[in-house]
């Protein structure tokens, strides 16, 4: 998504935790900070390399999927669920084709990241807000749509549907999902199995061990089977959890008036910049990083790192993992 970068992979570990608090949000791109920096300097090179589509910044999501599926790019990627449908598209177009996942890395797999780190999951499962215009009623029928959802019943058809229209038991009494394509009757679910309901619940279907958890989202009725590189995958996000390069972001417990203020304007302009620092020469980029990230900290994000930085020192943000 053009306007949203993570620099995980590009910090150093243990982190500051100022720095964490003032900087670590991806929501609003750190530009100006030193991670962030690298990030881009890692995209202009491979832009300049030839590496990346030089018409990116004008490409839609379904143009992205058309051009993978007809070996226009070498890579495009998505959430993983048993059913994509661009991947069912992909191998139609190409029977004979063999892909690849992108495993998390254990060792620095780039030339400027310090270690394989990425963004934790919430701890909490997803994040639910009410808008200030809500009535108490609604409200409380979204409060009854939750309590409903995490009945076992409801969230299994939720998540699975019925036996023989949308999965089968396999042999270890575990529910197996059939092929979401070569299904069309009334019982056919949303896309990713009907997740954007039952997510307020959980964020996975649960149904036996992590192996089988994955297995289960690994994409179905296809010619390659990719369940072995998703498990090594977790095992992999894990063991780097475990080095402390997972980590989770900064939680605000007050109100920072300055985000809701500058944010619109801020990833507007750090989508021009982004681009512009992407396209630029090598020899140019340095000098146009410092411009912009000037204009960035003056059009508001100065103020935003210090409005959080001090919501540390008053005690009202979470604490940095150690």
């Amino acid at each position: 998504m053009r306007g949203i970068d993570q620099s995980y992979q590009f910090r150093d570990y243990p982190m500051n935790e100022e720095e964490w608090v003032m900087y670590g949000d991806y929501a609003i791109p750190a530009l100006g900070w030193e991670p962030n920096r690298k990030l881009l300097k890692e995209l202009n090179e491979n832009y300049n390399l030839g590496f990346t589509n030089p018409e990116y910044y004008v490409t839609d999501v379904e143009t992205a999927k058309a051009n993978f599926i007809n070996g226009k790019t070498y890579e495009y990627s998505d959430y993983i669920a048993a059913n994509i449908d661009w991947l069912n598209s992909f191998y139609a177009q190409n029977p004979d084709a063999k892909l690849a996942i992108a495993v998390q890395a254990t060792e620095a797999d780039t030339e400027y990241g310090t270690v394989p780190a990425s963004r934790s999951d919430n701890p909490f499962g997803m994040m639910i807000g009410f808008s200030s215009q809500a009535s108490e009623d609604e409200i409380k029928a979204a409060m009854m749509y939750m309590e409903w959802m995490l009945q076992e019943e409801n969230l299994f058809v939720m998540q699975w549907g019925f036996e023989g229209d949308n999965f089968n038991y396999g042999e270890d009494g575990l529910p197996v999902s059939v092929n979401y394509a070569d299904y069309a009757g009334d019982h056919k679910q949303g896309f990713s199995n009907n997740k954007d309901y039952w997510c307020v619940a959980i964020e996975a279907r649960n149904a036996g061990t992590i192996e089988d958890v994955i297995k289960a989202a690994t994409p179905q009725g296809i010619p390659q089977d990719f369940s072995a590189e998703l498990i090594q995958h977790y095992y992999n996000k894990v063991a780097a959890a475990e080095k402390g390069w997972i980590i989770t972001d900064c939680m605000f417990a007050t109100q920072l008036p300055s985000i809701e203020e500058y944010q619109g304007d801020l990833l507007a302009m750090y989508a021009e910049a982004r681009d512009d620092l992407i396209m630029c020469k090598p020899e140019e980029f340095d000098a146009k990083y410092d411009e912009w990230a000037q204009k960035y900290a003056d059009a508001g994000y100065k103020a935003i790192a210090d409005e959080r930085l001090q919501a540390m020192k008053d005690g009202l943000t979470s604490a940095m993992q150690q």
